[in-house]
C-alpha cells in the first residue's frame, strides 16, 4: 500500500512539472523562462533559450554561458546533458 501511494505522488509531481514546462515554453519573457527553469533544477549560466521548447528532466540539464538554444528544440535530460561554453 505504501509503495502505491509513493508512486501516485511521484506521478502527480511529474505531471505538475510537465504542465509548468509546457506553459513556460511559450512565455514571451526570456528572463522569466530562465528563472522558472532554474527553479525546476536546470542550471543555466547566461544562456539564451528561445521559445517553443520541450524539456524532460530539467534537473539533469546544465547549460553554460554563451549558448543559444533554438526554437522547437527537445532537450531530454533523463541521462544528463551538459552543454559547454561557446
Amino acid at each position: 500500500m505504501k509503495k502505491s501511494i509513493k508512486f501516485f505522488f511521484r506521478r502527480y509531481y511529474l505531471s505538475i512539472v510537465w504542465m509548468i514546462l509546457s506553459i513556460t515554453a511559450y512565455m514571451p519573457s526570456r528572463m522569466v523562462r530562465n528563472m522558472i527553469l532554474g527553479f525546476l533544477g536546470m542550471k543555466i549560466k547566461k544562456a539564451i533559450i528561445y521559445g517553443a521548447f520541450h524539456i524532460r528532466s530539467p534537473a539533469k540539464i546544465r547549460i553554460d554561458e554563451g549558448t543559444v538554444i533554438g526554437h522547437r528544440v527537445t532537450l531530454d535530460g533523463r541521462n544528463g546533458i551538459k552543454i559547454g561554453k561557446n
